[in-house]
């Protein structure tokens, strides 16, 4: 069914002062779960001064009504049909937006200036082309998609973190345009290689989690120590998690690690680690000398 006036009017709450100071309104409207196939400006635009919107579990196709709202700080709209996300560019304070859930295919033609957070987990993504359109957004969830890259993400220095769990990723070529990147979330993807984390694009990293996917070996874990401010790393459930000595091979190739799966790295594991590269230094040295 359509939105109605009694839907909405059931819906209501959060009375607060309105955005010009100049009176008291209704600032909350949860219409989740409520069976509403469609939006309608006109039953939404009395009320111009809600901030926060709730549509899960409903069968919206399309949210364009919401451009009738010019209060609009954040929409939840998880748990629906909506297959684009929609132009509410015209929305000057519109923050944050929950598209979980729903069957969007491209972030291509988006127009969300003042957008911080984006939740497009469980959608139908197969690439994130469109996303450098996102100019202000710290926090982009794009789990549970069709990803096999993070090619076409673009430029996005605002970003400060990138859920991507559960999609096909093979490759983390693509970010060098999240330079303001500082946690990365990637688990369940089919990473083998860790090429492409250059530190010129992701030197404010500091937390990555690839847990469960095919890592196989600690010199490609080497490859992380290019980043100079990575402190806390997640590998549990890939091969390399399984070998002998593990910990103490991850932390003689990454010995600024404060944080491994999770654990905080002891000052023994630290010493013991730093024994380990220190005899490893003194061998290759030798050797070379005697090859000289």
């Amino acid at each position: 069914m359509a939105l109605t006036a009694e839907t909405v009017k059931a819906g209501l709450s959060q009375v607060e002062r309105t955005l010009d100071g100049t009176g008291l309104a209704y600032t909350k409207l949860d219409v989740s779960g409520k069976e509403v196939a469609s939006l309608e400006a006109d039953v939404l635009s009395p009320y111009a001064h809600l901030r926060y919107l709730m549509a899960s579990g409903n069968s919206l196709e399309d949210a364009s009504a919401l451009a009738a709202l010019p209060s609009l700080l954040s929409a939840d709209l998880h748990a629906n049909k909506i297959a684009a996300v929609p132009d509410l560019g015209a929305l000057a304070y519109f923050q944050a937006l929950d598209l979980s859930e729903n069957e969007v295919a491209s972030l291509e033609g988006l127009n969300l200036p003042k957008l911080t957070y984006l939740n497009v987990a469980s959608n139908k993504l197969e690439s994130l082309a469109g996303a450098d359109k996102l100019a202000a957004v710290q926090r982009l969830d794009v789990s549970k998609n069709a990803l096999k890259s993070f090619e076409g993400l673009g430029a996005v220095p605002t970003l400060s973190e990138l859920v991507a769990s559960g999609n096909a990723i093979e490759s983390l070529a693509g970010l060098e345009g999240a330079t303001g990147v500082t946690s990365i979330v990637a688990d369940g993807n089919a990473l083998v290689s860790l090429d492409g984390l250059a530190a010129e694009a992701l030197g404010k990293l500091v937390s990555l989690s690839l847990a469960g996917n095919q890592i196989a070996d600690v010199a490609e874990v080497a490859k992380l120590a290019a980043l100079p401010a990575l402190k806390s790393l997640t590998l549990a459930d890939n091969e390399v998690a399984g070998g002998d000595e593990y910990r103490q091979e991850v932390l003689v190739v990454l010995p600024r690690l404060q944080v491994l799966d999770g654990e905080r790295v002891t000052v023994e594991e630290r010493r013991e680690a730093n024994r380990v590269a220190a005899e490893r230094a003194e061998e290759a040295a030798a050797a070379a000398a005697a090859a000289a």
